[in-house]
């Protein structure tokens, strides 16, 4: 009998021992899925994780009870969008960017939400912030966007034109750009003058 309870309590010890190995092993891999899932951003890799991406950004800072609110929902956002390849939904700190990222987007309160498929043609959202709403947003949002960094997204005359100009030097793009800077300012001194006749 003794025999038979010793094999029975050490039977037990061992199934609470790998139930507890097995449970930690889940949480580890539950918080490191939702660590790699929502992107925290910084300007040190941003250029690198919104290349080519289409974006919904949310710019926070520690101490607003708002962030803290919508915490939760961002991240079950970020755990059903960034399983795509040209989609992002991430975070940025303002109290560590407030000189830089921030600065850069003209961040005055937060929570801010910031979306679009170029970050400098960003676009702020001033809708409802609970789940449904941003997913619809999302759907709207989430799409692949033509650009340098997907090609696929273009139709065949803009692959093209990237392809011609990612094909050019930075003094041939200087070249252009002032080249249309002159042709503007030739048209609105064209302009002046015949409003000037009118005038006359």
């Amino acid at each position: 009998q003794q025999s038979s309870r010793f094999i029975s309590i050490t039977t037990t010890a061992s199934m609470t021992l790998r139930t507890s190995f097995l449970l930690l092993l889940l949480c580890n891999v539950l918080i490191g899925t939702t660590a790699k899932t929502l992107v925290e951003l910084d300007s040190g890799i941003w250029d690198k994780e919104t290349q080519g991406k289409s974006l919904m950004i949310i710019f926070c800072t520690p101490w607003c009870s708002h962030c803290k609110d919508i915490e939760r929902t961002w991240t079950l956002l970020a755990e059903k969008w960034n399983k795509k390849d040209n989609a992002l939904i991430g975070r940025v700190d303002c109290e560590e960017e407030k000189d830089e990222l921030c600065k850069k987007y003209s961040i005055v309160g937060t929570p801010t939400i910031l979306y679009g498929g170029d970050p400098a043609n960003f676009l702020e959202y001033g809708g409802d912030k609970d789940f449904a709403s941003l997913d619809v947003l999302a759907k709207e949002v989430m799409v692949p966007t033509c650009g340098p960094y997907n090609l696929n997204a273009c139709n065949e005359k803009d692959k093209e034109s990237i392809r011609t100009y990612m094909a050019m030097t930075i003094d041939e793009i200087g070249d252009m750009i002032q080249g249309v800077k002159d042709e503007e300012l030739n048209a609105l001194e064209k302009f002046d003058l015949e409003f000037a006749k009118l005038q006359a």
